[in-house]
């Protein structure tokens, strides 16, 4: 009998040890199950002009866009979207064709996540021209960013994300905010 309470200790200390380890770093389990290429399948913005809120825009997954973040072993990221107005594959020389790129680091603070540049390059749905009307070049300072996961299992991850600029042309400044999810599967 006292050789079964001595084995049952045993496993209870087992048990105790191992949810102690894996509580105990939420942050390293994050940054385990984060690594590898995830593939973009949704992307929601909200923007804000002077706290005016515009147009949400939802840009789902399409045989014209298609976009995937890498995140390696080392804390670098890399993101990458491609537009092809003719579909994904498309050789026809009438295409409009964009490839956006964005490298970067990321880390964890407990478990918010850090990234040198939250603004991902989402789904790019084609051409968009800008002008001042002034002819000056707009200053663009950043104010503040931020990326929160909302959802992170094998197959999904979800990002939310802040980012706020003011852009200044002569002496007109503007505060542009602007938030985004990211919806992602692997």
């Amino acid at each position: 009998m006292r050789h079964i309470y001595i084995f049952m200790f045993a496993i209870a200390a087992l048990l105790i040890y191992s949810c102690g380890k894996h509580g105990s770093s939420p942050s390293g389990q994050q940054q385990k199950m984060i690594l590898g290429k995830w593939n973009l399948k949704k992307e929601v913005a909200i923007g804000y002009i002077d706290g005016v809120q515009q147009p949400t825009v939802t840009t789902d997954a399409s045989d014209k866009g298609y976009n995937y973040t890498q995140f390696n072993p080392d804390n670098n990221f890399i993101s990458v979207s491609f537009y092809n107005s003719g579909g994904m594959g498309s050789t026809s020389l009438s295409n409009v064709v964009a490839v956006d790129t964005l490298r970067g680091n990321y880390s964890f603070s407990g478990s918010a996540l850090n990234l040198t540049n939250p603004l991902l390059p989402g789904f790019i749905t084609g051409t968009g021209s800008f002008s001042t009307g002034t002819g000056s070049v707009p200053v663009t300072h950043l104010v503040s960013q931020s990326a929160t996961i909302v959802q992170l299992t094998a197959s999904a991850l979800t990002l939310h994300v802040e980012y706020e600029t003011t852009q200044t042309v002569d002496s007109n400044t503007k505060t542009y905010k602007s938030v985004l999810d990211y919806y992602f599967t692997r």
